[in-house]
């Protein structure tokens, strides 16, 4: 018997592995419902066909297959999962269901013979190194739902010289969506601009003015850019995400405006020439490691309004995060009323009297069962408890005036019920999730510039 079948002719029939060996095609019996995980990793037919009655394919279902060829998926396939074809060096044809939503991660890395890939017009996301390395890739036209493009999604695709992205209002991609690309190493600008968002930057200069106009710099924008040495931005801008600047190890100087109010994770790591840096007005949130790596980074001004958005770790491995642990006082780091960082390891926390705000990231990722907030106590930041997974039990204080967005995110015994009829001022994702967390944050703040 070819094919390991658990409860055949069930509704639930899963293939949880082809033992076959020496045949040129393999035909999977109908009334299947799912292909497990590695179910054909290292098989060595050339063309699979799966029937209609197959919803879910497995992650690293197909890998590693070096004769595959061709494989026709069912039309009621949604996800192409992790990983499912990586390593197939000869696979040339993979027709995608009409009825695809996502293309995730890794799925079809390392398949050096695919060449032509037609996406249907309900895809909306793919995935970090979806397609990273496909040499043999030239054309893509991404249709206008795809509101995702992800990291490295097609990295190394060195024979990509032609690309249509999506002309979907919500579009987003990172920098090195197609670094090493001849499509951006020939692009027709130093800059891949889309509406006010600044996906890339392909020149070569050490002095960068970023255009007027731009409101997000991408993920990746200028990640591992080593000619660029100072950088100016736009007074439009109100975000900067995740290792946009990372790896700049010759950026000496970059101003942020006044109007940024998010600062992602990693954003300025391993900026090793980097020693000084002034926070914008009306920051909200800085992610964890911003400036993690900046070993030259010493001074850097942090004004009043901006103090709530210090997180946990924002400064590692600085020389500016020996001037913060310096004024620690009972495991608590507390700048300008704001509780920026916890050291403890007490289950039960006692926050301190002088606290008027809880920062963004304060206790992020902690096993804290308890928190009592002292009266004065004003409000609580940007993810502030985030992913606290066994937080239970939260005294709020009258003082209380705001929990910001995502502040409980991932505690699962915490919600919006146990939160006092006084408290008016909830974000709407506080205790939740949003399709795109940060993004969310950008557009709320272009809404409330359109009503002002």
């Amino acid at each position: 018997m070819d094919f390991k079948i658990i409860h055949e002719n069930t509704p639930e029939a899963a293939l949880m592995r082809y033992k076959g060996k020496g045949k040129k095609v393999v035909i999977v019996p109908e009334g299947i419902a799912k292909i497990s995980c590695v179910a054909f990793a290292g098989c060595d037919a050339q063309y699979i066909i799966l029937p209609e009655s197959v919803t879910y394919v497995g992650n690293n279902a197909f890998e590693d297959c070096p004769n595959l060829r061709g494989v026709y998926l069912p039309q009621n396939i949604t996800h192409i999962n992790e990983k499912t074809f990586i390593n197939c060096p000869n696979l040339e044809l993979v027709p995608l269901p009409a009825k695809l939503e996502e293309i995730m991660s890794h799925a079809f890395q390392n398949c050096h013979r695919l060449k032509n890939v037609k996406f249907p017009d309900s895809l909306t996301s793919i995935e970090s190194s979806a397609f990273e390395n496909c040499t043999s890739l030239d054309f893509i036209s991404l249709p206008d739902s795809v509101e995702y493009l992800g990291r490295d999604a097609f990295r190394n695709c060195t024979s990509l010289t032609d690309v249509r992205l999506s002309k979907n209002e919500e579009f987003t991609m990172t920098g090195s969506s197609f670094a090493n690309t001849p499509w951006l190493e020939n692009y027709d600008s130093d800059w891949i601009i889309m509406g006010n968002y600044f996906f890339c930057y392909t020149g070569h200069d050490t002095d960068v003015v970023v255009p007027e106009g731009v409101k997000c710099i991408a993920k990746d924008a200028f990640r591992d850019n080593k000619n660029i040495q100072t950088v100016h931005l736009p007074d439009s801008l109100m975000m900067i995400r995740e290792s946009a600047f990372e790896g700049c190890t010759n950026l000496r100087y970059v101003n942020i405006p006044d109007h940024v109010g998010m600062i992602e994770y990693y954003a300025f790591r391993d900026c090793t020439m980097l020693d000084d840096i002034e926070l914008p007005e009306e920051l909200q949130f800085i992610g964890t490691e911003t400036f993690s790596g900046c070993e030259c980074l010493k001074d850097v001004y942090i004004p009043d309004k901006a103090a709530k958005a210090i997180s946990r770790h924002t400064f590692i491995g600085t020389p500016f995060e020996s001037d913060i642990l310096a004024i620690r006082s009972d495991e608590f780091v507390v700048i300008k009323g704001v509780l920026s960082s916890y050291y403890g390891e007490d289950t039960e926390i006692d926050i301190p009297d002088d606290v008027r705000i809880i920062g963004s990231n304060a206790f992020t990722n902690m096993p804290i069962e308890s928190v009592h907030i002292p009266e004065g106590v004003q409000e609580i930041g940007l993810y502030a408890f985030s992913e606290c997974t066994e937080l239970e039990n939260v005294d709020f204080p009258a003082s209380l005036l705001k929990i910001a967005d995502f502040a409980f995110k991932g505690c699962k015994h915490m919600s919006r019920d146990d939160v006092p009829d006084y408290v008016t001022d909830v974000g709407k994702y506080a205790f939740g999730k949003s399709p795109d967390d940060n993004l969310s944050y950008l557009n709320d703040n272009q809404d409330n510039n359109k009503n002002n």
